[in-house]
């Protein structure tokens, strides 16, 4: 009987936390391709072809926070291989904006402060 009411208040918690965002699902389906693409980043032109429908993404829905924080992630990789240093400070300046736009849109998402550092 115990077990049972141990086996209940878990899952209840676990469904308290989904709710509340602390435990996240699977990723959506709209993130998907850009999220293979950013992990395949060693691959030519992968990671480029990543921040493009990162892009897209987030001038479809400016409030979607998280394709922001993906798509700053995604520039401060772009960032880290550029060569010149003008180039390299304005795509570090692009994912600062795109990181703190989402956390302003979703505060309590630990992806975007892990990526603003």
């Amino acid at each position: 009987m115990a077990a049972k009411a141990a086996a209940c208040a878990v899952r209840g918690l676990a469904l308290t936390c989904l709710a509340a965002g602390v435990l996240r699902a699977e990723p959506a389906a709209r993130y998907q391709e850009s999220d293979a693409l950013y992990f395949q980043r060693n691959e030519s032109g992968k990671l480029e072809q990543s921040v493009e429908r990162l892009e897209r993404l987030a001038v479809e829905d400016p409030q979607d926070a998280e394709a922001a924080w993906r798509l700053g992630r995604s520039l401060l990789r772009v960032g880290e291989r550029a060569k010149k240093k003008k180039e390299k400070l304005m795509l570090f300046k692009r994912a600062e904006a795109y990181l703190s736009r989402a956390v302003a849109l979703a505060p309590n998402g630990p992806e975007a402060h892990f990526w603003l550092g």
